[in-house]
This record gives C-alpha cells, sequence and structure tokens, in this order.
C-alpha cells in the first residue's frame, strides 16, 4: 500500500496506539548505509519521545532480512510482534513472500522430508525382521518410494498450498510492515497489499493509477498455456529484456518482435474470442511489468521521509532535521540523485532551517582542527544545535586536511585536472599560483591558512573558472555546530559515517574519554532490572550486544561499525567524530591512489558499450560503497579524457577467502554528476542465467553482485551482450 506525504502522521499515530494497545516492541531492520542510520536516527528519536520500546537489526543483505525474521516467526504467530520498519531494505522484493510464505514452504518441505525419513527408517526396520528368502533390498525401497513420490506428487502440491493458508491465517493481523526505501522501482506486490505492508514515499513519485496492474496465479498459469513458444530462461516472454541481444538495436528487436507475433497467434482459441481477449490483456500487463522493472533508480532519501512523519506529528527538531539534511547529501555526494533533484531538496530544506534557526543566526567562533574538536569554544546555549546554509566547494574534508590534498583527493578536481599526469599535477600547482595562493599556504592546515586567504577563496576559484573547472566546483550545503564545539559541513558527516560503515575492521576509538564512558555504560546497565526498556540509547547498545551474536559471517565487525556510524551522529561524543574524519581521509587517499594505478597501468579493458577491470589482492575494495566510489572516479577519469560516447563501466575485485569477485556496474553518463537508471540488476541477473553461474546477492544495491571465480569472464561477456541496449 502506498503512504503519501499527507498520511504520514496517521502512519505514525497507528503505530502508537499499537503500542499503547499491546506493549510489543517496534523491529527496526536497518540496512548499513549512511541514509539508513540517519532514518534510523530520526525514528527511534520519534518513538523515544512517545516511550515506544524498539530494537535495531542492522542488516547487508536479504539473507540477513530472512535471518531475522525467521528467529521472529514465533512472535509472529503468537501475536508478540506488532510493528516492523525495514529502513534502505524491502521495497523491491515481494515481502509477502519473503517474510511470510518462504519460511512456511521451508517448513512445510523440512517437515515432509523428516516424516519420509521416519517412514523409510520404519520400512528398513520391518524389512530387517523378515526372513533371508523375504529380505529386501535397498533397490526395491528405492522403487518403491519412487513409485509413491510419482502418486502424491500432484497431491504435494495440494497439501502445500493447504499448509501455507493454513498457517498465513495464525498469522496476526494487527501485524504491519512500514517500508523506508529510496530503492526504486518498487516491487508490484508491495504496492498492491492493502492489509500488511505500507509503502512511505514523497508527493512526487508515482501515484496508484500509474503503477502496472498485477497478476495473479490463475493468469500466470493461463499465461503459461497460452504461450509455448516461452523462452525456457524465462518464463516471461514478453519481457525486452529477455531477448538475445546483436550488435545493433535494429537486429536485436527483430527476432522479439517476431516471437510476439507468434504467441500472440497462438493465443486464438478455437473456443471463441472471450479467452483471446483475455489472453491479450495478460500479453500487455507484462509487457507493462517489463518496462516497470527494466531500470532501478533512487527516489526521495528515506531520512527526508522520516523527517516528514516527524513534522507531521509536530516532533522534529534540529537533530532531526540534520539527519534528513545529511540523508540528503549522501544521496548527492554518490550520485544517488541529481544535482537538479538535489537543489529541489535544498530549497524546501533552507525553509526548515530558516524556521528552526532564525534566533540564533550569530557567527560562532570555534577551532576545527581534528584534534581539537572536542577542545574547541563552547558556544551559547542559543547556538549550539545552529544549522545554517552555504556554498561548498566539491572539495572533501577541506575543513580537516590540507587545501592541496583536499583539492587533490576530491574526484571533481581529480578528474578534471587529470592529476594522474605530471601535466594534472603542474596544473594543480599553476591553478593555485593563478590564484595568487601561496604553495605553502595550501599545504598546511586549512584552519591555519590566513583568514585573509580563506575569505576570499570561493571568489578566486570563481574568477579562475577557465582553469578546466565548471560550475559543479560549488554547490549549496548546510553546516552544523557539532555538539557546540566545532561546525562540520553536512558532506563531512556523510563522508565520515560512510567511511565507517565500509571499513573491513572493527572501528575503534582512541581516545581514553570513551573507554571511561564505555566503563560508565556498562555499569548504568548493569543496574538496570528492567528487561525491556523504553526507546533509549541502552536499547540500541542491547540490539547490538544481539546482533553481534549472530552467525553471519566469521567476522562480524561490520554490525559494530554500524553501531559506531550511529553513534557518530551523537553531538555528546565528539571523539567517535574525530577518528571517523581520519580514517574518512584515509579511505579517499585510498581511493584515488588505487584509481591513478588502475589507469597508469592501463588496467581497464574496453568492449563495445562497457568497460571492466578486476582488482587482484586489496581486499579493501570489497566493501561495495568504497568499490563503487573508486569506480566512479575511474568512470569520471575516462568520461573526460575521450570524446567517444560515454560507456558502461563494470569494476570487480577479488576475495581470495570466498575465491569470488565481489562486481558493481554503473550506467554511463554524459558529464559529472549526471546520474542515469541502471540496468544492471535485471543484466547482471540474466547474465548469470545464461551460464548458471554461482553467484550471491552480498547487498541492498541492484548494481552489486558477488560471482564465483570460475564463471567470472563467461559471465561478463553475456553481461555485455545484455547491455548492447542500453548503449548510448
Amino acid at each position: 500500500m502506498l503512504i503519501g506525504k499527507d498520511d504520514l502522521g496517521e502512519i505514525f499515530d497507528q503505530i502508537h496506539n499499537t503500542w499503547i494497545q499491546y506493549r510489543t516492541a517496534v523491529i527496526i531492520l536497518c540496512a548499513a548505509d549512511c541514509d539508513a542510520i540517519c532514518t534510523t536516527k530520526i525514528l527511534t528519536s520519534l518513538l523515544g519521545a512517545e516511550m515506544i520500546s524498539y530494537q535495531i537489526y542492522p542488516v547487508l543483505s536479504y539473507e540477513h532480512v530472512a535471518h531475522y525474521t525467521d528467529s521472529l516467526q514465533s512472535k509472529i504467530v503468537d501475536g508478540e510482534l506488532h510493528s516492523i520498519m525495514m529502513v534502505n531494505c524491502g521495497g523491491i522484493v515481494d515481502l509477502h513472500q519473503m517474510l511470510f510464505v518462504r519460511p512456511l514452504v521451508d517448513k512445510f518441505h523440512s517437515e515432509q522430508q523428516q516424516l519420509k525419513q521416519n517412514k523409510r527408517g520404519r520400512r528398513m526396520r520391518s524389512g530387517n525382521d523378515l526372513d533371508d528368502d523375504d529380505d529386501l533390498d535397498d533397490d526395491e525401497f528405492e522403487e518403491d518410494d519412487d513409485d509413491e513420490d510419482e502418486q502424491v506428487n500432484e497431491e504435494q502440491v495440494a497439501r502445500l498450498n493447504e499448509y501455507v493458508t493454513q498457517h498465513m491465517q495464525q498469522i496476526d493481523a494487527r501485524l504491519k510492515i512500514y517500508v523506508f526505501d529510496a530503492h526504486r522501482p518498487f516491487n508490484l506486490s508491495n504496492v498492491y497489499d492493502q492489509h500488511k505492508i505500507y509503502l512511505l514515499q514523497g508527493d512526487d513519485e508515482q501515484k496508484m493509477n500509474e503503477f502496472p496492474e498485477i497478476i495473479d496465479a490463475d493468469d500466470e498459469e493461463e499465461a503459461a498455456q497460452l504461450s509455448p513458444a516461452q523462452n525456457d530462461e524465462n518464463d516471461d516472454v514478453f519481457d525486452d529484456d529477455d531477448d538475445d541481444d546483436d550488435d545493433d538495436d535494429e537486429n536485436m528487436h527483430e527476432p522479439m518482435r517476431k516471437k510476439r507475433r507468434l504467441n500472440t497467434a497462438s493465443l486464438q482459441p478455437q473456443s471463441g474470442s472471450r479467452v483471446s481477449e483475455r489472453g491479450r490483456h495478460i500479453i500487455r500487463i507484462q509487457r507493462e511489468q517489463s518496462e516497470y522493472y527494466k531500470l532501478q533508480y533512487y527516489a526521495l532519501h528515506s531520512s527526508g521521509i522520516a523527517y516528514l512523519m516527524a513534522r507531521s506529528v509536530h516532533k522534529d527538531d534540529n537533530e532531526m532535521l540534520w539527519s534528513a539534511i545529511l540523508g540528503l547529501t549522501e544521496s548527492f555526494v554518490h550520485e544517488k540523485i541529481d544535482r537538479d533533484r538535489y537543489n529541489q531538496c535544498v530549497t524546501l530544506y533552507c525553509d526548515e532551517v530558516k524556521r528552526r534557526n532564525a534566533s540564533s543566526e550569530q557567527e560562532v567562533s570555534y577551532d576545527s582542527r581534528p584534534e581539537n574538536i572536542e577542545n574547541s569554544s563552547i558556544v551559547t546555549h542559543r547556538n549550539m544545535d545552529h544549522i545554517q546554509f552555504g556554498m561548498e566547494f566539491s572539495f572533501v574534508l577541506l575543513r580537516f586536511w590540507t587545501l592541496y590534498d583536499a583539492m587533490y583527493y576530491s574526484r571533481y578536481i581529480a578528474t578534471k585536472l587529470a592529476v594522474w599526469k605530471q601535466s594534472g599535477r603542474e596544473n594543480l600547482k599553476y591553478l593555485l599560483a593563478k590564484m595568487a595562493l601561496p604553495l605553502n599556504e595550501a599545504q598546511q592546515p586549512y584552519c591555519s591558512m590566513k583568514r585573509a586567504y580563506k575569505q576570499k577563496l570561493a571568489q578566486l576559484f570563481q574568477d579562475n573558472l577557465d582553469q578546466g573547472l565548471d560550475d559543479n566546483l560549488m554547490y549549496g550545503s548546510f553546516t552544523k555546530q557539532h555538539g557546540g564545539h566545532a561546525a562540520l559541513s553536512a558532506a563531512d558527516m556523510v563522508y565520515a559515517i560512510t567511511a565507517v560503515l565500509e571499513s573491513d575492521f572493527r572501528v575503534k576509538s582512541n581516545d581514553h574519554f570513551q573507554v571511561m564512558h564505555e566503563m560508565n555504560t556498562n555499569a548504568q546497565q548493569q543496574q538496570q532490572q528492567q528487561p525491556q526498556s523504553t526507546g533509549q540509547q541502552t536499547q540500541v547498545a542491547a540490539a547490538a550486544s544481539s546482533a553481534e551474536q549472530q552467525p553471519f559471517f566469521d567476522d562480524n565487525a561490520w554490525q559494530s561499525n554500524f553501531f559506531y556510524g550511529y553513534d557518530v551522529l551523537a553531538k555528546d561524543k565528539p571523539y567517535l567524530l574525530r577518528d571517523a574524519i581520519e580514517l574518512a581521509k584515509k579511505r579517499q587517499h585510498e581511493i584515488i591512489d588505487m584509481g591513478i594505478r588502475l589507469i597508469e597501468k592501463r588496467d581497464i579493458h574496453t568492449m563495445t558499450v562497457m568497460r571492466w577491470c578486476k582488482i587482484e589482492n586489496y581486499n579493501i575494495f570489497q566493501s561495495p560503497m568504497l568499490l563503487c566510489k573508486l569506480a566512479i572516479f575511474v568512470m569520471d577519469a575516462f568520461r573526460i579524457q575521450t570524446t567517444k560516447a560515454p560507456k558502461h563501466f563494470v569494476l570487480a575485485s577479488f576475495n581470495d577467502k570466498s575465491n569470488s569477485y565481489t562486481v558493481v556496474g554503473l550506467p554511463a553518463k554524459r558529464e559529472y554528476g549526471d546520474v542515469q537508471k541502471s540496468p544492471f540488476y535485471n543484466a547482471f541477473e540474466e547474465a548469470r542465467k545464461r551460464v548458471n553461474a554461482t553467484a550471491k546477492i552480498v547487498f541492498f544495491e541492484g548494481h552489486v553482485i558477488q560471482i564465483h571465480k570460475n564463471h567470472f569472464m563467461e559471465w561478463l561477456d553475456n553481461l555485455h551482450e545484455r547491455l548492447l541496449s542500453f548503449a548510448f
């Protein structure tokens, strides 16, 4: 069911009323990305304001979602669970099947297998009691079993349907699932669910009457019977994405048109025209669904939806607004949305900032050096949480780096000036010289630069846009006083949180104050006697402890890092932010250095409509987020250096532990910041089916997949064929 902006308040009232009546905790399944963490921060603050208890479960993939929901099945059946929030996960899959039907089917098959084993055991024991002349060998038992399997095969399906229907009736009808997910397109089963699933979205998205119709099970069976020319590799022959690709669009679509004519003719029954019309109707729906699912993209950031919900019930505050701004910024700097969409949201948030910060617009002095965040001058209480709009450079962590390094290690400058070349590095120095900015000033910490240079820095850059720069040099953004200590830009916070989430080791603070804080927190938790607290930080810590016990991987560092990133948002923990910023600088350094290495070594291979590259022996780039940022940098570098048509880019990183490649795919783009809808979700899957490759979805992003080493090259060739229809 779709929920628009005007109904968000009613949804929260529904959650609140459910809590008052049943006192069952709200379960929050949260993806491990910055926007999801910001969304969860808003939701937990909102729930905490009403004293609603909650539990946070971080998830990396739908395997994790299935694991948690399997463990919650008893609570679901017993009516002990009434509200589940899914943050940046769940929107693009059939939740009814994944959360309810699949566990029941697995349980049914497990029970049937156990019954079969018990039956065979009884027969074997009975056979052992017979005389030697009457003994039955194993082959006879096997033949008997095969005969029985053939007899009950049809009954098995009927029993399964009856089993699922019976147990579905036992699931509490009051259970509701609230989905805050920026991934699009939504799964149509979720859209048309009118009882349990609520898809929360902004007002500028598709309306209910704009979605394709959904086909029920009877229609699917009839379509299968009416379509004898069906492709064996895909059940939907009318899906444009499922036809073989040729070298050009004309050749590619011709066989498809012939297939449609053949299948349409086969839908003409001898008994009359009614079924024929129904068959054509099914074909039309299948084609509409094919077009609907063809490309993936991002909608309004989930934290923005959560903030709208908070405002609808008059519970919003500056911290929630800041979290929503961070979610928007994360979508922009990681190229999930384009500049136009970003500017539209910035305009709306400017109004919110003015409304909430009108009385605290005086200038604040601070020391922004990383080592002195917690020792910076304390501002007045009125200005402690002040948010301010301003123009930001497209540099990385400028306030915490030198100007030279912030420029050199930013994707914008590195690609515009081609810093992997000697001439590019000279051009960077020449740009600074032309701006009359001494190199020694640019190479010392930005906070130590002379005020005169910093005040006119923006104007100096604007006057020298002819040196290979353009209007993407700056963009509108926001800064905030972090806990009354230092001002940070929204991008600074995003880079810091993301750096923690994409680390392959457990991030820990080096500050001794953190040790004291953890000791005090542990002592307080030991004093608490109630097993279930209200929605406060202790609930988060409890969820973190339980999550670390889940046997997903040998190393649960990512779960610890999730809660570290969650705590970075806390204004009373500046030491966490300081260490996260230092880690972000290191990560950006590694991205640019690796990108330059790949370009210099000419490790990028060019095909008709895509480029691809694989990385060996660099485990750090197993993180899909880090690998994606590296891919964006390399693709931008090639786009600027060539006048040919842009190409898609596929980047793979080898994991020696799993003997597989983590692969990300990015759609071709025409210019810096250009954001295109992605064909990779379907292309990855179709290529995998064609070669029967061993693959695994390891993230919620449709453009990320894990492919076994032995299948990689064959899969890559088939992927290129699938992408031929998406060339510029």
